[in-house]
């Protein structure tokens, strides 16, 4: 049995300290030249409006390139500390999950006590804050399960049936079944859009609507399906549903023709083989 915790820093890259950023950096085995380029970075900064500034020595701004690398620089040593030989902590950004494994649920409450205790340490040294209510947790097993322990981290955190992390939906027997459903939710939200827009005789061409199912209802469809794709019949089935919706928009033929002859008519090969 696998226990996921999914842990949210509150108003993460806005709280990072420079100062516990610099003292990273220098302790980075990297060339002289690259360590002042960062320090010439994260020194003599404001923020000014009108007549008014302010010294910026706090934060990471978002949406530029050296942004995610200053973040793995400060949160490194977080995913460097040992949790024990059956506990994981991974991060893609400041997206932190730690994932136990234990022979039965009713471990984990032990064994969890001491990875949340290293992390709310980690968390008061630099300076971080927890944000509990988008914290949760969700076991994984192929058996069934009738304990489920509580977690706590200062308070308890919430446990879920689906657990939520980088967009798609972790169920405990792993079968992507919410996830999918999550996907149709999307996809039919976005073809509601589409039938404003153009109809049978009038509105998109096929080739506008061919290019947005392209470049986006497909993307939609595949994201992370190195996952939670598992080439079976019932979710190859799932899969296709999801792509006619699309070929019909684009061919704008009646629903009664068949799967096949829309891929061909729109020259798209069927997703989930």
């Amino acid at each position: 049995m696998t226990c996921l915790i999914s842990i949210d820093m509150a108003d993460a890259f806005n709280s990072v300290d420079w100062n516990l950023l610099k003292a990273k950096i220098s302790l980075l085995t990297i060339p002289a030249y690259l360590k002042s380029i960062l320090f010439d970075f994260l020194q003599d900064r404001s923020v000014s409006f009108n007549r008014h500034s302010k010294v910026y020595n706090k934060g990471i701004p978002q949406g530029f390139s050296l942004g995610p690398m200053l973040w793995n620089i400060f949160v490194n040593d977080l995913l460097e500390t040992d949790f024990g030989p059956r506990t994981r902590v991974q991060a893609f950004a400041d997206d932190i999950l730690i994932m136990i494994q234990a022979p039965a649920s009713y471990c984990f409450r032990n064994v969890s006590r001491e990875a949340l205790s290293k992390l709310d340490l980690w968390t008061k040294a630099n300076d971080m804050t927890v944000n509990h209510s988008k914290c949760a947790f969700t076991i994984l097993s192929s058996r069934n399960y009738s304990h489920i322990l509580s977690i706590k981290l200062d308070i308890n955190i919430q446990y879920t049936k689906q657990l939520k992390y980088l967009g798609l939906i972790i169920d405990p027997k792993l079968s992507w079944n919410k996830h999918l459903t999550s996907i149709n939710d999307k996809i039919n939200n976005l073809q509601q859009k589409f039938f404003r827009l153009s109809r049978a005789t009038w509105g998109l061409s096929p080739q506008v609507k061919k290019d947005i199912f392209n470049k986006v209802t497909e993307k939609i469809i595949a994201y992370g399906h190195e996952i939670w794709f598992q080439n079976k019949l019932k979710q190859n089935i799932r899969i296709l549903q999801l792509q006619r919706s699309g070929l019909l928009s684009i061919t704008k033929c009646y629903k009664t023709v068949s799967t096949d002859a829309l891929q061909v008519m729109a020259g798209f090969p069927p997703l989930g083989h």
